[in-house]
């Protein structure tokens, strides 16, 4: 369906959930994001170097 340059090296998993936003991470393409419970928020944060998550 995509390209193949398109699609992504990294599996998203979830890691965290607070009760208002569940945080999932991809570690090969070291991205994260945070999506709302409610469907009211969605974000994306890359990470820069080479350290892994705790």
């Amino acid at each position: 369906m995509y390209p193949e340059s398109n699609k992504s090296d990294g599996i998203w998993e979830q890691r965290m959930n607070n009760g208002w936003v569940t945080f999932y991470f991809n570690d090969l393409d070291k991205v994260s994001m945070a999506y709302g419970n409610h469907r009211d928020v969605l974000r994306f944060n890359m990470r820069v170097g080479n350290e892994k998550p705790k």
